[in-house]
């Protein structure tokens, strides 16, 4: 069975814990912006062969400018139109979508003893809860694959972890592993409550005073079992690759979204003129 983890839509965020504090989680404009124009660029293109085609009797193909010999007639595969309407689709479908993706977002209100979380959906009304403090089981840490187009990280995240998956409250997300578990613990320290850790096993808690023990006096407290299977498969998803100097993890499958569009339109496109 597959646990579902919450969503969040930041890669840069930091909630500070030591006073009330509210703060919005959401996907920064530098990760939007490029994508955005670059759909621009491709629906404006479009339309544009269309114009000049439809109404001025003309076109801007690289092949009818610069023909590699003029003797030689070249004709299209596809419907010069049907393939400026593809080309304006996809262009209007990448704004439209990163537009949305900006659109939602998680307000995040902290008192000092309750969190109240506001999310905006694409569609449909603002939902919102109120959860206090004592209700959270501890800070989790957990690294999420991150693929947005051209950029594939680990995305590092510290979240106050509910029962709910709905009700976890992000408190710091970075794709740098940088000082990553100090900064986990701390967080756990000035909340006062357990770390939290993803296994194979489930979750696993360490108490705010054996944050700091070394992991082979845990071991001799039996607080913590070693156990490891080196047998056993890896994910289908997974391919693994082990060199003298390093071991190289990497995932199969490709994560779809309007940067992967982008790139495969402009070699698509690319490929056509050529």
């Amino acid at each position: 069975m597959t646990k579902h983890a919450p969503e969040h839509f930041s890669v840069a965020f930091k909630f500070d814990v030591n006073k009330p504090s509210r703060k919005s989680d959401r996907i920064t404009l530098r990760l939007i912006l490029p994508g955005m124009f670059l759909g621009f660029i491709l629906a404006a293109l479009g339309a544009y062969e269309w114009i000049m085609r439809n109404y001025y009797n003309t076109s801007t193909s690289l092949i009818e400018k610069f023909p590699i010999n003029k003797n030689t007639l070249n004709e299209s595969f596809m419907n010069p139109t049907v393939f400026d309407a593809i080309i304006f689709l996809i262009g209007v479908g990448i704004v439209t979508s990163l537009f949305f993706s900006y659109v939602k977002y998680k307000k995040i209100i902290f008192d000092g003893k309750n969190f109240e979380v506001i999310t905006r959906p694409v569609f449909g009304k603002k939902r919102s809860f109120k959860e206090p403090l004592k209700k959270y089981a501890g800070v989790l840490l957990r690294i999420e694959f991150f693929q947005y187009g051209f950029i594939n990280r680990n995305k590092y995240i510290i979240e106050l972890s509910h029962k709910n998956p709905e009700k976890s409250v992000p408190l710091y997300i970075s794709m740098r592993a940088k000082n990553i578990r100090h900064i986990w613990k701390e967080y756990a320290k000035k909340l006062n409550m357990p770390a939290i850790v993803e296994t194979e096993e489930g979750l696993k808690s360490t108490d705010v005073e054996d944050l700091d023990k070394p992991l082979i006096e845990l071991v001799k407290e039996k607080k913590i079992k070693p156990k490891s299977n080196e047998k056993k498969p890896l994910p289908k998803a997974v391919a693994y690759t082990k060199k003298k100097d390093k071991t190289i993890i990497k995932a199969r499958e490709i994560v779809w979204d309007a940067y992967n569009v982008i790139a495969w339109a402009v070699i698509a496109y690319i490929a056509f003129l050529a």
